[in-house]
């Protein structure tokens, strides 16, 4: 089985390789960092085959044939006959200074002109602050779902509410690690 080694900016834009991260960590629910290993047996890959692979905190440890990865004391180990492993998604195409507004601004047309042209009448009333908390929960949300990567468009238009730009690198300066 060949493995790829390539480099990629995380969800926290600090720089990763994979399949080996350099941090053996993971945020917990209360968002501290943590070591664990886990061992996921028999889990099947897009080419049809089967394999063990071990997880050391937020990196993959070891990839083999199944059954070739024994469980060390106190690791988690899962049987994943029946499921197929896929490396973490990236949304390539985001809108986070839009994210959350459906509610608040209608499209009575229901179609992508009318969506631009409600948003451009909404966006001179956009607080700071609200664009921020919605983008940030949109990227927590997305990371809570298995995104580890966003590329997100930002509004940069006549009227947008008081520079789009710095709200959007505050939000990724303010998320955790």
């Amino acid at each position: 089985m060949q493995t790829g080694l390539f480099s990629w900016r995380g969800w926290d834009g600090r720089r990763r390789n994979s399949p080996k991260w350099s941090e053996p960590m993971l945020p917990s629910a209360s968002g501290q960092w943590i070591d664990r290993m886990t061992l996921l047996r028999s889990g099947s890959l897009a080419d049809s085959s089967r394999v063990d692979v071990r997880i050391e905190g937020d990196r993959i440890d070891a990839v083999g044939p199944v059954g070739s990865l024994e469980p060390t004391p106190g690791e988690e180990a899962h049987d994943l006959a029946g499921y197929l492993l896929l490396p973490a998604p990236a949304e390539p195409h985001a809108h986070l200074d839009k994210a959350l507004t459906a509610d608040r601004v209608p499209n009575p047309a229901g179609d992508l002109p009318g969506a631009i042209e409600a948003w451009i009448d909404y966006r001179r009333s956009i607080e700071v602050s609200d664009a921020l908390e919605r983008g940030r929960s949109a990227a927590l949300a997305a990371l809570a779902h298995g995104a580890m990567a966003i590329r997100s468009h930002v509004d940069v238009g006549e009227g947008s509410a008081c520079g789009v730009w710095r709200r959007c690198s505050r939000c990724g300066r303010s998320s955790p690690g």
